[in-house]
Formats: C-alpha cells, sequence, structure tokens
C-alpha cells in the first residue's frame, strides 16, 4: 500500500498462500496421506462409503480453450485421481475447505480433523483440486493469487477481481453446464455423476484430483512432484497393502474400494475396473454404548446399518455427553463404551494384479474393538478445554485368527501394530494391540505431542492431553479387551501377559503414563485383569508362584496346577512372564507382588499332607508328577534344570513324606511307605506287578526305590508264600501270567538250593507253564492249535523244545521264552526237576503221528522239510538201535502212503528214486530231494520203499496211468515229451524183460496205444497208405531204432505182412544147406538158361527173353534197408506165360517140385530153378502181372521172412 502524506502506511507480515501449502506438503511425508485424509473427511462427514478412481484417460477432445473456463485449464484435463464419497458438503464444509490452517474444526468434538490442514495433502498431486458436491462446485487455484500465474485468469479478469479459485453454483447458474461443457465432461458417469440429467444435483461428494504434469511440475511453487502413471500406481498399491486396517476404527465409513478407469474407456458408468474392496461388518457387540445419536441422512440404510454406524461414532458420543455435562446433565458417571467383534474383508479385482501389480492376498479378518469413552480426568480436561474441541475417546484393537486364537502385533507381524487418530498414523505403536484415540499430533500427524518442560511446571499443553488419554481411556479400553478375550477362551496365562504394555518394547517417555496407569491397576487389587487358573481375578485373589518354581523345567506346569488347588475357595494362581517381572520392578511395585507369592517349600509343605484330598478330586496325575519331583530331588537324580531344587525340597517335606499317606501303589491308593514292598528285590517279583504291596509302576526306577527306601519298604519271602505265587499263576492273565512265570523260574533257578528241603516236585502238577504256539505262517497242526493262547499246563504235559520238530502235531510243547531268565546250561536240569518231558520220551508213535500230519499239509516248504528231516533221522535212528523194524514201516507207510518230502508236497517212496540219474520224470516218478541227502536216513527210506533206481516197469506204469488219465485223448505237449522219454528210458533198460505187447507208445496223434498196434514210418514217400486195421502210425519222435527195441514194426512189415498170402511161402528143405548141396549138382554155366527155358516150356510159354540189366535202381522205395543191396545189376529172364498156383507151390517145395504128376512136364523134381542160386541168393519172379514172389533162404532180404518162411507171395501187385 502506498505512503500517505502523514507518514503512515499499512504494512504487516504475510505470506504467499503457495509457499505455505509448500511447507504444509513438506510436513506430510507419509506416502498414504492423501487417501487416508481423503478417506478421514469423508469418515468427519457422515459417509458409509468411499470410492478413489484412478482415471487414466486424456481426455483429448475435451482441451478445446472454448469451452473451458480459461485456456490454462487444459492442462488439467487429463489423468485424475478421483474421490467419493456418499455424504454432501454442507455450505460451512465449503467455507471451512477455504480457511487454510484455521484449525476449522477445532471445536468440532465429532470432527477427527484438528487444524483444517490435512485437505491440503492433495497439493501433492495436484495444483488444482475440484470439488462437486450438491449443486457447487469449487475449484481450487493457489497460484491465482499472483498475476498471471493461475489457472483461472481468465475468469479473474472477467469479474475484475483475483482470488485463489472459484465457486460455481449451478442451481443459480444451470447455463453454466452448456457454457463450459468441455470443463465439465470429465465428470460425466463418474460415480454416477450426471450433472445435465440431475439439473446440477450430485447426491455425494466428488473431488477430481488432476495429477501434475511435467509442464505444470516445472512452474508450479507448490510442489515440484509429477505424479506419473507409476507412481500413481504405486501409491494405490500401497493403498491395498494396508486396506485392511483402513478402516478399523473409522466411524461411520464401512466401505473403501479404489477402482481404475483405462485410457481407452468412453463411459465411466460400466467401464471401471476393481482394484480392491474393504468393506467392515459387526459380528458381535458385548457391550453398547446407551447414547442416542441421530441417524445418518444416507437413503437405503437398514437398521443394523445405522446402529452400527451409531455404535461407532464414539466421537459423537463423547460430544453429546461433552453438551450434556456443559448443561449439568448426567452421564458423567456412566460407563459409555462400545465393544465389539468386526469382520473386516479384502477383496482384489482382476485388475489388482494385471494393472497394479497387487501382491495383496484377498482375506477376513476378524478384530475384537473396544472403544470407549472417557468420564473421568479426560471429560475433565475436555470441559475445562473445549475451545479446542478435545474428545476423550480411545480405542484397542487385536485381531482373531481363523484357528481363533490371538497373536500379539508388533511391528514385525502382520498386519503390524499401528496408532491410530482414526485412521493410521505414522507414528510406531510398541503395543501388541492397535491403539486407538483422538490424541494430540503434530500438524503432520507424524508425532504425538508430549509434556514439555511448561507442563511439568504446571502450564497446560496439548501432550498433557495425551497423558490423560492414555490413563483415563486406552487403559480402561485395554483392560476390557482382556477381560472380554479372556471371556472368548482365546487366550491363556501366558498370552495374556504378552498381550500387556512393558518397558522393555515402549522405551519413549510418552507411553510411561499408560503403563504406570495399566499396572497400578492391575495391582490395586481391583481390577480382574489377572489370568489365574480360577478365572480373571484381582490381586489381592492371586496368589504367584516363586519364580524357582517356574523355573523347574516341565514341573513347573504340574506344580501350578496343584497350587490352584490348594489356595482358598476364591483365589487362582497366577505367574508372571519375564518381561512383566521386570516392569513391575522398574515400577517399583515388586513387593505388592510378594506378599501374595508362595515359595516352592510353602507348596509342598501344604501339598504333602493334602494329597489324599487331591487324589480324591481327579489330580492324582499332577500328584504323581509332583511326588516324582520330591523323590528325584531326595535320590540325587533331577534334572540339570533343578538346580534349586534342593531348596524346595528340604528336610522338613522329606519328614512330611515319611508320615503322609502319599505313596500310590500299583493299585493307585495311597499308601504310606512303609505299607509298600521294595520291587527291586528278588522276592517282590513273584508278585503280580499291580499287587497292592507294590508301590506305583512309575515309582520303580532305582533312583525312585531309593528315594522309598529312605522312608521305608520291606522286602523277604517264605516257600509257603513262593508256592502260593506258583499257584497263582493260572489266576493271572496275559501277560502278567507269562512274566509271573518268567520270575517265577528265575528265582527258583537261583534259589534250588535254598529250597533243597522243600517239596519243589510239587509243582509237576502245578499248571503254571504255557504251550509254544506255531509261528505265524506255519501250515502245520500243532496240538496246541487246539488250546486257547492263555491256556497253561502242567510241566508233566509238555516236552521241552527240542522236541519241537519231533511232537508238535500230537504233544505240547513248552514256550521256553519263559526261560529267558535262566542260564541255557541250567534249564534242562531245571526242566527235569520240575517234570517237564524229553526226547526220551517221544514214542514212534508219536513221531509217526507227526510225519502223517507233515503229509496232510502237502506243503513242500522249508518248515515241512525241517520237520520231515527231524522225523527222518530219528525213525532212522531208532531202526538202527532196534526200537523199529521195517514191516512196522511198512505197515505204517501203507496207511499213509505219502511220506516223503518233496518241493511238491509229500509223495510215495514207490515213486522215489535214489538214483541222481532218474531225474526229469515228475510229476509222477521223483529223485529223492538233495534236501534229503546226507542225513543219514537211508535205513529209514529203504525200510519205506523208496526204490535204489527207477526200472522199466516204473515207466510202463506211468505210461499207463497216462492212457488212463487221457482215455483215447491227444498227450499234452508236456506229458508227451514225458511219455517219449520214459520210452527212451525202457529203451536202455535191456536187462529187463518187459512184454511189449502190454507196453504203450504215442501214436502219430499223441494218442497212447499198445505197441502191437503201432508201426514206424519207413515209407515217407507213400502219399496214400492203407494200413491194416487197428494199426497206427508211431509219433514220429520215436527213432527206428527204439521202435525195434520196444518191438514196433515198420510200414514195410506192417504191409507186408498184410499183402502176404496167410500161408506160408518158402522153400523148407534144409534151407541154405540143402541149396548148396543142389547147386553143386548144377554149376555156373549154360545148364542155368537150360533149366530156365525148360521151366518156361514147361510152363507153355512160346517165347523167353534173357536180359542183362546192368542199372543200379533207387534204393529208397524197397521193402527192407537189406534190401537195398538187391538193386544193382541183375539177370532178367521173361517168357510169355504164367505160372500157376501149382507152380508157385512147387517152387516152394525143394527136391519134390510141381510136375511129378504131369507126365508132359520135363521138370520132375523141382530141383532144376535152385540152379539160380549160383548167381544169387534172392531170386524173385513176378506173374500175371500181379503176384510177385522172393525166395530170400537167408531170411536177410524179405521183411517178415523166417526160417518157417524163408520168402515171400504178394498178389494183386500194381506195377
Amino acid at each position: 500500500m502506498a505512503q500517505t502524506s502523514d507518514g503512515l502506511r499499512l504494512r504487516g507480515q504475510s505470506e504467499p498462500l503457495t509457499r505455505r501449502l509448500k511447507r504444509l506438503l513438506d510436513e506430510y511425508s507419509d506416502g498414504l496421506a492423501v487417501p487416508k485424509e481423503l478417506l478421514q473427511n469423508a469418515d468427519d462427514a457422515g459417509a458409509t462409503e468411499v470410492t478413489l478412481l484412478y482415471d487414466c484417460r486424456e481426455n483429448s477432445d475435451w482441451r478445446g480453450s472454448e469451452s473451458l473456463l480459461d485456456p490454462a485449464m487444459a492442462d488439467c484435463q487429463g489423468r485424475a485421481l478421483w474421490a467419493f464419497n456418499n455424504a454432501t458438503f454442507s455450505d460451512e464444509d465449503f467455507d471451512n475447505i477455504l480457511q487454510l490452517s484455521g484449525a476449522t474444526k477445532l471445536e468440532k468434538t465429532a470432527k477427527v480433523g484438528r487444524f483444517g490442514l490435512g485437505f491440503n495433502s492433495v497439493y501433492n498431486l495436484t495444483d488444482v483440486p475440484q470439488i462437486l458436491s450438491r449443486h457447487r462446485m469449487l475449484i481450487l487455484d493457489p497460484h491465482g493469487e499472483r498475476r498471471g500465474e493461475g489457472y483461472l485468469e481468465t475468469v479473474y479478469a472477467s469479474h475484475g477481481d483475483r482470488d485463489t479459485g472459484v465457486e460455481l453454483d449451478f442451481q443459480a447458474q444451470p447455463r453454466w453446464l452448456d457454457r463450459y461443457a468441455n470443463q465439465f465432461a470429465p465428470f460425466a458417469g463418474v460415480s454416477g455423476c450426471n450433472l445435465k440429467a440431475d439439473e446440477g444435483n450430485f447426491a455425494g461428494t466428488l473431488l477430481r484430483l488432476p495429477l501434475r504434469t511435467e509442464a505444470q511440475a516445472a512452474k508450479s511453487k507448490i510442489c515440484d512432484r509429477v505424479y506419473s502413471d507409476s507412481e500413481i500406481r504405486g501409491l494405490l498399491r500401497l493403498a491395498a497393502e494396508q486396506a485392511d486396517t483402513m478402516l478399523l476404527f473409522t466411524q461411520t465409513v464401512r466401505t473403501f474400494r479404489c477402482l481404475f478407469l483405462p485410457s481407452n474407456a468412453t463411459d465411466p458408468s460400466n467401464q471401471t475396473q476393481l482394484v480392491f474392496c474393504v468393506h467392515k461388518s459387526p459380528l458381535k457387540y458385548f457391550q453398547r454404548h446407551a447414547i442416542s445419536l441421530p441417524p445418518l441422512p444416507i437413503a437405503g440404510m437398514s437398521q443394523a446399518d445405522q446402529e452400527f454406524a451409531a455404535q461407532s461414532s464414539i466421537l459423537k458420543v463423547a460430544e453429546a455427553l461433552i453438551e450434556s455435562a456443559t448443561q449439568g446433565g448426567s452421564g458423567r458417571d456412566q460407563a459409555h463404551r462400545c465393544q465389539a467383534t468386526v469382520e473386516v474383508e479384502v477383496q482384489l479385482g482382476d485388475s489388482a494384479h494385471d494393472q497394479f501389480q497387487i501382491s495383496t492376498a484377498v482375506s477376513t479378518r476378524v478384530w475384537l474393538v473396544c472403544a470407549a469413552v472417557g468420564t473421568g480426568q479426560s471429560l475433565a480436561v475436555a470441559l475445562e478445554q473445549r475451545r479446542l474441541g478435545l474428545a476423550p475417546v480411545g480405542a484397542v484393537a487385536l485381531p482373531i485368527e481363523q484357528s481363533h486364537r490371538i497373536v500379539p502385533l508388533s511391528r514385525d507381524t502382520q498386519p503390524a501394530s499401528l496408532l491410530f487418530c482414526f485412521l493410521p498414523l505414522p507414528v510406531e505403536n510398541p503395543f501388541p494391540v492397535m491403539l486407538n484415540a483422538s490424541f494430540s499430533v503434530t500438524s503432520s500427524r507424524r508425532h504425538l505431542n508430549e509434556v514439555t518442560v511448561d507442563e511439568k511446571q504446571g502450564v497446560w499443553s496439548l501432550g498433557e492431553w495425551n497423558r490423560v488419554l492414555l490413563t483415563d481411556v486406552i487403559c480402561p479400553a485395554y483392560i476390557d479387551a482382556l477381560k472380554i478375550l479372556s471371556g472368548m477362551s482365546l487366550v491363556n496365562a501366558e498370552i495374556s501377559q504378552e498381550l500387556w504394555p512393558r518397558f522393555d518394547r515402549a522405551t519413549q517417555s510418552v507411553w510411561r503414563p499408560l503403563i504406570e496407569k495399566f499396572y497400578a491397576s492391575l495391582l490395586d487389587g481391583q481390577a480382574s485383569i489377572f489370568h489365574t487358573s480360577a478365572g480373571w481375578k484381582s490381586l489381592g485373589h492371586t496368589v504367584f508362584l516363586d519364580p524357582s518354581i517356574l523355573s523347574l523345567g516341565g514341573i513347573s506346569d504340574c506344580l501350578s496346577r496343584l497350587a490352584t488347588r490348594l489356595v482358598g475357595q476364591h483365589e487362582g494362581v497366577a505367574s508372571l512372564t519375564d518381561g512383566v517381572r521386570r516392569t513391575v520392578e522398574q515400577l517399583g511395585l515388586t513387593n505388592k507382588i510378594l506378599q501374595r507369592q508362595w515359595s516352592g517349600e510353602t507348596l509342598l509343605l501344604n501339598l504333602v499332607p493334602n494329597m489324599p484330598r487331591l487324589w480324591q478330586l481327579g489330580y492324582s496325575e499332577d500328584c504323581f508328577r509332583a511326588l516324582k519331583f520330591m523323590l528325584d530331588v531326595i535320590s540325587g537324580s533331577g534334572n540339570a534344570d533343578w538346580s534349586s531344587a534342593s531348596r524346595i525340597v528340604t528336610q522338613s517335606v522329606v519328614n512330611q513324606l515319611k508320615q503322609s499317606y502319599c505313596i500310590p501303589n500299583v493299585g493307585n491308593a495311597l499308601c504310606q511307605p512303609v505299607q509298600l514292598l521294595d520291587t527291586s528285590c528278588q522276592a517282590a517279583k513273584l508278585f503280580e506287578m499291580n499287587a497292592s504291596v507294590f508301590p506305583h509302576s512309575d515309582l520303580q526306577t532305582p533312583d525312585q526305590l531309593k528315594a522309598l527306601r529312605t522312608v521305608g519298604l520291606r522286602a523277604d519271602l517264605n516257600w509257603a508264600e513262593l508256592l502260593s505265587r506258583a499257584q497263582s499263576v493260572a489266576a493271572l492273565s496275559e501277560p502278567q501270567r507269562t512274566e509271573r512265570t518268567v520270575l517265577l523260574l528265575s528265582y527258583l533257578d537261583s534259589f534250588r538250593s535254598r529250597f533243597s528241603n522243600q517239596p519243589i516236585s510239587q509243582l509237576r502238577n502245578v499248571a503254571f507253564l504255557p504251550a509254544l504256539k506255531k509261528a505265524n505262517g506255519s501250515c502245520l497242526v500243532w496240538l496246541s492249535d487246539q488250546y486257547p493262547k492263555t491256556q497253561l499246563f502242567q510241566p508233566c504235559q509238555l516236552f521241552d523244545a527240542s522236541c519241537k520238530d519231533l511232537v508238535s502235531a500230537s504233544q505240547l510243547i513248552l514256550d521256553e521264552t519263559v526261560l529267558r531268565d535262566v542260564a541255557s546250561s541250567k534249564r534242562q536240569d531245571l526242566l527235569a526237576q520240575i517234570g517237564v518231558l524229553n526226547v526220551r520220551h517221544v514214542t514212534n508213535e508219536v513221531a509217526w503221528q507227526q510225519l502223517v500230519a507233515l503229509a496232510g499239509t502237502r506243503a513242500g516248504n522249508e518248515e515241512t522239510l525241517r520237520v520231515s528231516r527231524c522225523v527222518y533221522r530219528h525213525l532212522s535212528a531208532q531202526l538202527s538201535s532196534g526200537y523199529l523194524n521195517g514191516n512196522s514201516v511198512l505197515s505204517m507207510v501203507k496207511q499213509t502212503p505219502n511220506i516223503i518230502w518233496s518241493s511238491k508236497g509229500f509223495i510215495e517212496p514207490a515213486d522215489v528214486s535214489m538214483s541222481r540219474f532218474d531225474t526229469g520224470f515228475e510229476p509222477f516218478l521223483h529223485v529223492l530231494p538233495s534236501e534229503l541227502s546226507g542225513i543219514q536216513c537211508e535205513s529209514f527210506f529203504k525200510a519205506a520203499g523208496v526204490n535204489q533206481k527207477f526200472t522199466a516197469s516204473h515207466y510202463a506204469g506211468v505210461l499207463k496211468l497216462l492212457s488212463h488219465r487221457y482215455s483215447s485223448v491227444p498227450l499234452a505237449p508236456g506229458d508227451l515229451d514225458l511219455s517219449l522219454k520214459m520210452l527212451d528210458q525202457i529203451g536202455h533198460c535191456q536187462d529187463e524183460a518187459l512184454a511189449t505187447e502190454s507196453l504203450l507208445a504215442p501214436d502219430h496223434s499223441r494218442i497212447l496205444r499198445p505197441c502191437t498196434q503201432l508201426c514206424f514210418n519207413n515209407l515217407p514217400w507213400m502219399k496214400s497208405v492203407q494200413l491194416p486195421n487197428e494199426t497206427f502210425f508211431c509219433h514220429e519222435n520215436i527213432s527206428f531204432g527204439l521202435c525195434q527195441k520196444l518191438g514196433i514194426p515198420s510200414q514195410r512189415e506192417s504191409m507186408l505182412a498184410q499183402a502176404m498170402q496167410p500161408l506160408p511161402f518158402g522153400q523148407h528143405e534144409d534151407l541154405t544147406t540143402r541149396l548148396q548141396n543142389i547147386i553143386s549138382g548144377y554149376p555156373l554155366g549154360i545148364e542155368l538158361f537150360k533149366e530156365l527155358i525148360q521151366n518156361a516150356d514147361d510152363a507153355g510159354a512160346s517165347k523167353i527173353s534173357f536180359i542183362i540189366d546192368r542199372r543200379h535202381h533207387g534204393t529208397e522205395k524197397v521193402l527192407s534197408d537189406s534190401w537195398k543191396e538187391l538193386q544193382g545189376p541183375a539177370l532178367l529172364v521173361y517168357n510169355d506165360s504164367t505160372f500157376s498156383d501149382a507152380d508157385i507151390e512147387g517152387i516152394q517145395k525143394l527136391g519134390l517140385g510141381s510136375k511129378r504128376d504131369d507126365a508132359w512136364k520135363a521138370g520132375q523134381y523141382g530141383i532144376g530153378f535152385n540152379c539160380v542160386y549160383n548167381i544169387t541168393d534172392a531170386p524173385s519172379f513176378l506173374s500175371d502181372g500181379n503176384i510177385f514172389c522172393m525166395m530170400d533162404p537167408h531170411c536177410r532180404y524179405m521183411p517178415g521172412a523166417t526160417l518157417a518162411s524163408p520168402g515171400g507171395m504178394f498178389k494183386n501187385v500194381e506195377c
């Protein structure tokens, strides 16, 4: 202002708005300041939902300056962050938001914002924030304070004035919507905004924060930070990570969501994408405040929603209480608290990961929230300093896990422990719970105001307010939460104290008032905050255990439980954790704890005489553990952790043990020590382990018995007691019976000499010994199978275990596990003394019964082999010693033939050979298994009928068995091979005569037939063969040599036998000798031809021919193999006549001839023909084209030729 003429001008301090805003932003370093402040403002306005929208549109079409308030606003039409809430700005709100640093809500107790600065955090993102609510829009332009730097210069010029923003009233001037259409175009469709359709009205509050561009940042005097796409995404990602706690203490806001609008979107109403959404809802109210609050003016809210909003609005409760107190009303003496569990659900949209890389998991978490309104000092201060609008409210919250347990929070947990002023503050919270209160914080909300030097000197300031809040509001809410958790059975004693405030965590002085107040309430005898054995108790009803008890490792829990039953009726036992105990010490409150503390000796001196009572009440297990602890300490065998135990188990405690009924016996009844028997003495072992004379089984270790002997035990027996112990075995059940028997036998062995004058033989008839049961998987049937496993027997009924494999089928075997404590060298004498049977008592009949039982199993396994060998050896020994004879063995074998072991089962001795060369004929014939060789049992095997080797009769018998089994059906391949192998063996049995007519062999169809019905196919060239009736080819695998041995003729022999005349043919007179004499009278020469011509002439031939045939004919298709010699050069004689039957018969009659009765025939003596023997041994002729005759004096060439018929004739021969 210009100086006046009087030398005076107006001048004062001032600061540009942009510079002030810049300084404010420097204080708002919290990265989440903008979302939190927007959320806070909405909560103060009574909104129930808040939505943030990241709008990526550049809106190039809406930057035309003709439709903008100012051309500079074109740069504000692009990307933006929107904030919507469903409450509306009042006219006062529009006015207050312009009051920078004016503390507009300072006197508003129901408002969280204390300094009117929070909204200004939006200048971190933008230079031109825009606010729409109802019919008014406010556009702020801090740079407008200097000419030419603002974004609304055109507006300022048209109004002839300058300011830092404009407000438009669409109700007063609807024309603005058309005049500046581009300016308002981005609002269309965002959170349901439609200004034209709604005549310029919007039901809610909508903030548009155009994100600062590089050009704007370059000239901004507020902030030079450019919020790029990556930075705004990072901001929203950070909001998502803390979303689950954002609404924890809000009053009305229940839903907080974040949306994303892509750059190519054209319609925000249906193209937004969900990033995340947080929703809070009540589950259960434990306590409601009684203040009636007006409902929220938001349409569509249910009665339950209105109640939740009312119960959450503790600031309004405080405002109502202060107003009532100001007017002298009641309410200061009432507890105004709201305690409830709420559920906070976090949902993620599809774009959360794709667009924002948010890794936060979808979650639903339940919280216990305890809110309180102070009615003591905090209310008094609020009334006294009402001009500051202080709200005496606070709350604590703890998460309840899905496993229904509480986990104390810390800076490292998820979620971390946070401090709230209804929204999270960037202030460290050192407590294991969430703390919320209307704290006095610095304007940046980064620190709590602390008590200053002036306050300490009596000058009040906001630091004192924080102290009052912590002591008068937070502390009661804290304690309430712990009580509720106890009632919900969500915490035990240890976790309960982990939830307490402690100095080792809260080291800053600002927190000391809360800790002092907490423990003062704890120890003043009034607050039932101690989690004791009997529930939550005050100090006066709590007994603490000395730390020395708690240092005893595992026994400390037991002693603690017993202590709970030894204290007074209305008392409980508790212990303090190390952290709590140190905090109590730092506060100087240790003496109050010591007054209510039991030492270890005090606890035990109370415990020992009260054991019978506690035992009956069901605390026997803990009493027992405590007793073992005391005994271990007395014996000096205590745990290394029990270094202080000797100061607890004093001589006074030992004396008390000697006098009291405090030692449980096996029956769990408490006895005096002198009433019990020392279990470590040998005599004690003969009693049942549950005998009432013994200490409990868990008190029988050497060290414990040593301690018990200190207080007295007895230890001895007489013979009568010993005998009664044996007689008592049968009345016991397993495993006590077995153990009793083991101990009894051991005791007898050890003290036989001591009882030498006693009638030990009486034990022979006492049933106290168990019979051995066969092993699992055994295939034998034991006699003991017929008895229950628990059956006991007299010694005279049992064999010792060495006879097991010899008698188990018909006799009982002693289960020698009862002898495990008797030395092996002494067992036989002891068993004999008490009457147990041994191998000398095994009879032949018993051993044979064992073998019969074995054969009945039909099993060829290791078990039956072992038992068989044992029986064979025994019977062989009996044979050798003369106690058994061969006839008796054969008689027994006749009744039970299958008595020889094999891997396939048991077989008859007659089918077994001892020769190693008789293999390969199973399953019909067997070689004695190698497992049975070399066991010195040959005498038994021979007596039983085992063969030295197999004979042809054995093989022939098997062939007959196969024939009967197959009954004219072809043999299977395996049986065919077996049959052929047996026939081969028969062929080698040259020293045994066997009737071939009874022998069987397979034919070509694998059917077994008598060898007399078979022939060998030695004419393979013949395709069509007509065998005689009941004649079949033998199998092709039977060799000709074997056929000859088996008497099987060849095919040629069979066919020749069929073709030959039934009458014998041949020359009968002295055969070769006679012929030799005849040809001597017909020497070789012309006489040969003469005789042949004479014979032709006598036969009526008209011509004769002699042909020298020098050819060698084939040798394959001949009558016999020897015939091959006749296939070489020969003299052929032909005439055109035929031989009559009489001629043929005459040739047979050597020397007589057939022409003696025919005088007209020259040959009279039948001798002339024989001159042919000069040149051949086998003359033959073919007559009439179908009669073939051959003379074979040597019976060498003609198949079937015999001395009686040395030749043959075949008729109907086809040439």
